[in-house]
């Protein structure tokens, strides 16, 4: 039976990944720097709490699991509005967690050329420099913040292990994506709040840079590609993307439109942010590799999410 270690089980992506080889019957392994709480966890995963950007834990631990597929998805972030303060604070545990465990990783592939390794990367090693910018395989890196830094770090270190010892290593660089496990002061999980305030107490709701474009997706969508693209031994650095904009004053009023109509009253948009740079990915390469389904349905998450939102009320 195949042994599958997912690093950063906490968090979304490793949560529902998890899922779905548990779904196949396959050996699961995940890790976390810290105790995953009960009602995070899912059934049939090994739960591991160990700090794998020292090397020599890392190297003690792989040697007992013997992997045959790694994923890192771990990453050490917060909202946008969050972000400047997390990068002050944290800037050390990012270098750790982007690119200490990566070489980590890719180190022990160079001994062990059976086992493969995805690694998360992200779209914030761009910046856009105009509004709708498409970014392709081509487009000059142009790190945002530390965050972006250690990503392309990441990056770099991948595609050098790739080139010089042979490793079978996928850098996935995601735009954004949200599912049900996402947090919740991020941008998916918060319009979800908004339009569950409007459904329960008919609250308007004041929505800024309502012109705003952003490329959001499914994590799910992301996940069962992560799965498919490993057990095909891709190798190779891919953009994940729903290939598409959207602005935040659709999100809202597809939503709404789903409930009820009438309740696009209790929506003040201020009809800015049009100007604001903003980008999404070109997914040709990935296409080319695998069924991608696009970015799926994200008003399906948002629904869901408004739906827990609901109960936990």
């Amino acid at each position: 039976m195949p042994r599958i270690i997912i690093l950063g089980i906490g968090g979304q992506d490793a949560r529902i990944l998890a899922k779905y080889f548990i779904e196949d019957f396959m050996e699961v392994y995940g890790v976390s720097r810290t105790e995953v709480p009960f009602e995070n966890r899912i059934a049939k995963v090994n739960y591991i709490v160990e700090d794998l950007s020292n090397a020599n834990h890392f190297q003690a631990l792989f040697k007992i699991i013997n992997p045959d597929l790694v994923f890192h998805l771990a990453a050490i972030h917060g909202s946008s509005r969050e972000m400047k303060q997390v990068e002050r604070d944290l800037a050390q545990e990012m270098k750790k967690c982007h690119v200490e465990i990566t070489r980590n990783i890719l180190d022990w592939q160079t001994k062990s050329q059976y086992c493969k390794s995805l690694i998360a990367l992200s779209s914030f090693i761009y910046t856009p420099q105009i509004p709708r910018q498409l970014i392709t395989g081509l487009t000059e890196f142009q790190p945002q913040g530390v965050y972006g830094q250690t990503k392309l770090e990441a990056l770099k270190l991948i595609q050098r292990y790739r080139s010089t010892k042979g490793v079978v290593s996928l850098g996935a660089i995601l735009f954004n994506h949200s599912s049900s496990f996402s947090k919740r002061n991020f941008l998916i999980p918060s319009i979800a709040s908004n339009i569950e305030r409007i459904v329960q107490k008919r609250k308007i709701i004041e929505i800024r840079n309502s012109n705003a474009l952003v490329d959001i997706s499914k994590s799910e969508i992301f996940c069962k590609a992560f799965k498919d693209l490993m057990e095909n031994e891709v190798n190779q650095d891919l953009i994940f993307s729903s290939n598409k904009l959207i602005s935040i004053r659709s999100l809202y009023e597809e939503c709404i439109a789903r409930i009820d109509n009438q309740l696009v009253e209790f929506l003040s948009f201020d009809d800015e942010g049009s100007n604001i740079p903003s980008m999404y990915g070109d997914t040709s390469e990935l296409t080319a590799m695998t069924k991608w389904e696009g970015g799926g349905d994200i008003c399906e998450t948002i629904l869901e999410i408004t739906e827990l939102e609901k109960k936990r009320k």
